[in-house]
């Protein structure tokens, strides 16, 4: 048994232009039935002041009466029928279709068509005749049937345009449903450029930006308790060694570790949680590096400023794009020759230079969880540059990498 859903869009859509059909079939019945009485009430005027006509030149019983009478008649292309086709006719007044009656006291009149002529069979004490009206006024219901049939075909393809573009709704509900039940394999391909068509393209995005979720946490996922379980297994070897300063030293460590990694974790669940709504304001770039330097309580003498712009301002989020210039000064620090950093603050761009190596990667691959050189700093989680590339493609920015004159120089790219 089909389940017929009373709240659907579709069921109402139908209900309403089935309504529209039944009532545009009632009021033809009703235009017909209207029209089909004033003919009959026309017929009876008509054929009535015929035979009124017939009767007074009859009563006058003159020739030059009878001679106007045939005149009259001819014109209206009334023929009066002899003694034989009134013998004929009578007989087949059943096989015609009855149209109406004029019975009085004084005479009896009845109409009757056949083919695409009106008989009139008047009869009275004195006498009866009958007529045959030979080009008569039929009611003709032609045109109101070819205006219902255009109607009804309005409606119809009416009805399958608008299905038509609503059908996609349909495609939404259960592509709805199913992201609800957690899949986000879920394509969607609606064209057009209406508002449906619109809602799914929103709806497709919004998808996509749940898939770059959950495969950002998916990553943390996997790789958390692999970054976990080193500092964990050194802390449980710690606690069955004899309680000497040098194991509570190391004990401490894995502690500030353990502290380390869980506040880089909540930086990027924050930032993975907030992408699509950071909060933006204008700050100033020297500001923010400020804030950068009191958060990794770094001494300002290791980090040289240099400002080619004064008062250069940054629309962004100011925690965040803290976090970011915070862990570009301290890979600076870390992976510097002489453990010193230059930053350069211009009108559109800031650098963060020092003595160091050429990276031996590309850069994007610094930008992947995780990624690090274990040769060169075994205590890096590689999530520093991640974290700085997700916080800037928050923002819209971009950070670039170069090396000249044995320098790196990683660049945040930004319009000012």
């Amino acid at each position: 048994m089909i389940k017929i859903n009373k709240n659907s869009i579709f069921f109402n859509i139908t209900t309403v232009f089935l309504i529209s059909i039944l009532f545009i079939g009632i009021t033809f019945f009703a235009v017909v039935k209207y029209s089909e009485k004033r003919h009959k009430i026309f017929l009876k005027r008509k054929y009535s002041a015929i035979i009124n006509t017939i009767l007074f030149q009859l009563h006058n019983n003159s020739e030059k009466a009878s001679k106007e009478l045939k005149e009259k008649l001819a014109n209206l292309n009334i023929q009066i029928l002899n003694a034989q086709e009134i013998k004929k006719n009578s007989r087949n007044f059943k096989d015609m279709e009855h149209i109406c009656n004029i019975h009085t006291s004084m005479y009896l009149m009845r109409v009757f068509k056949k083919d695409k002529s009106y008989y009139i069979f008047f009869k009275n004490p004195i006498f009866s005749i009958i007529l045959k009206d030979n080009n008569p006024t039929m009611l003709n219901t032609k045109y109101i049937l070819i205006a219902l049939f255009i109607i009804a075909l309005i409606l119809f393809f009416s009805y399958i345009s608008i299905v038509k573009k609503l059908y996609p709704l349909n495609i939404l509900q259960k592509k709805v449903q199913n992201l609800g039940k957690g899949d986000l394999d879920i394509d969607i391909d609606i064209d057009g450029k209406d508002e449906i068509a619109t809602l799914a393209k929103e709806f497709k995005n919004s998808i996509d930006n749940l898939k770059v979720l959950k495969q950002s946490r998916d990553i943390f996922l996997r790789n958390i308790m692999h970054e976990l379980k080193t500092p964990i297994a050194k802390g449980r070897f710690l606690t069955k060694l004899p309680q000497s300063e040098e194991n509570r030293d190391k004990m401490e460590k894995v502690f500030i570790r353990l502290e380390t990694l869980i506040n880089e974790f909540a930086t990027i669940e924050e930032l993975i949680s907030r992408q699509n709504s950071i909060e933006k304001k204008e700050y100033f770039a020297m500001d923010i590096i400020d804030n950068a330097l009191d958060i990794l309580f770094e001494d300002e003498e290791r980090v040289e400023i240099e400002e080619d712009e004064r008062n250069v301002k940054i629309k962004v989020n100011f925690k965040l794009f803290s976090i970011a210039v915070k862990n570009l000064l301290d890979n600076a620090l870390k992976y510097s020759n002489d453990k010193r950093v230059k930053v350069i603050i211009k009108k559109n761009k800031i650098l963060f230079v020092n003595k160091s190596d050429k990276l031996k990667y590309p850069i994007e691959r610094y930008f992947e969880p995780f990624f690090k050189n274990s040769e060169t700093n075994k205590q890096s989680f590689g999530l520093g540059l991640y974290i700085v590339h997700n916080i800037l493609t928050s923002h819209n920015m971009q950070l670039t990498y170069d090396y000249k004159e044995g320098k790196s120089i990683f660049v945040i790219n930004f319009s000012s």
